[in-house]
């Protein structure tokens, strides 16, 4: 049926849902082209922000809090004018290689935006920085396909090794890896305007297994492992018996040697006063004074060896009769330093 002039023909059954989903996806669209243009807006207005406070802290001649400053400001709302004050930033700052590779890009920059007046100043900065640049030279001898190589955990192309490139002056950290070789980490001071070259030496096998993290099965393991090492206690319970029970012994016959000394001066004094009742002679009482004194000691000493000879007995036969159970019962002396001085720390349980 063909609708006449002038009449509404009626819309096919899939064309309705068809159109419905247009004007969704048009506000769709919309909405977003308006909250990127927000999202945008908020970040030239911070950009902008950043850029004059980098610039007032450029004029006060404190390059170290400018620079990021620009560089978060390029990053939000990058333009030309911002990159030109980001290079000019960097070479007041001592870093010298990277304003050139700053200038150079604004360079191109300029070119794009017709722009010859920052042509012009980048091309002139770029000739002045040239002579004053440091370079480094990686040498990297029998290159392997797996190698990679870092300055300051940047990756270096092999397209730039064996080439002289421009850094900065300074410290840097050049550390070269490859897979199952041993690591190689230099770290080289470069002077402004100097020629540097540093050796890559070819990268020595890593040892089997060394990379690779040790499993213990833990029902298979050896109990003894947690005693093998530099972990290992230096006394174990055993052994510290033995050093009481050795004090003990000592004890006991510094304290026989003063009961001997107490019985003869007791004797001596008896022998210079046989009868008390009518006085006693000065020498017979200092012989009495003086088996005092020993006795004193003897007890002392005799006692401390009786407490050291039990507890030797004690430790001996709680002791293990192996390794298996050391460092359940063990002590642990270990140097103890501080400003002060030093000292012995002692852990361990028995």
């Amino acid at each position: 049926m063909i609708a006449s002039e002038g009449s509404r023909a009626p819309l096919a059954p899939w064309r309705a849902p068809c159109l419905v989903f247009a004007a969704v996806l048009a506000c769709a669209l919309s909405a977003s082209r308006g909250a990127a243009a927000a999202g945008s807006d908020a970040d030239r207005l911070l950009a902008q922000s950043l850029f004059d406070q980098a610039k007032r802290l450029m004029d006060a001649g404190r390059y170290g809090e400018a620079c990021p400053k620009l560089a978060e400001s390029q990053r939000l709302d990058p333009a030309g004018g911002t990159l030109l004050n980001l290079a000019l930033c960097h070479e007041k700052e001592g870093r010298l290689a990277t304003a050139w590779a700053d200038f150079k890009e604004a360079l191109g920059e300029a070119r794009r935006a017709r722009r010859p007046d920052r042509e012009q100043a980048a091309r002139a900065h770029i000739v002045a920085l040239e002579p004053r640049l440091a370079r480094l030279t990686l040498e990297v001898r029998n290159p392997d396909p797996r190698l990679t190589v870092k300055i300051d955990g940047v990756l270096v192309g092999g397209a730039a090794w064996n080439t002289a490139t421009p850094v900065d002056p300074g410290w840097h950290d050049v550390i070269a890896e490859a897979p199952e070789k041993k690591p190689c980490s230099q770290r080289v001071e470069i002077q402004p305007r100097q020629q540097t070259t540093l050796i890559i030496p070819p990268l020595e096998d890593e040892p089997p297994g060394a990379g690779a993290p040790t499993q213990v099965d833990a029902t298979s393991a050896a109990p003894t492992s947690a005693v093998q090492g530099s972990d290992r206690p230096w006394w174990s319970q055993r052994e510290t018996a033995y050093v009481v029970g050795a004090a003990g012994v000592v004890a006991l016959g510094i304290g026989s040697y003063f009961g001997i000394q107490a019985f003869s001066k007791k004797h001596a004094s008896d022998v210079a006063c046989p009868d008390p009742v009518d006085g006693c002679p000065q020498n017979a009482v200092g012989f009495n004074e003086a088996a005092k004194t020993a006795a004193f000691r003897s007890d002392i000493a005799v006692g401390a060896g009786l407490v050291g000879l039990g507890v030797t007995t004690y430790l001996y036969l709680k002791s293990p009769s192996s390794g298996a159970d050391a460092t359940a019962h063990a002590l642990r002396f270990d140097p103890l330093r501080t400003a002060g001085g030093g000292g012995l720390c002692v852990s361990g349980s028995w």
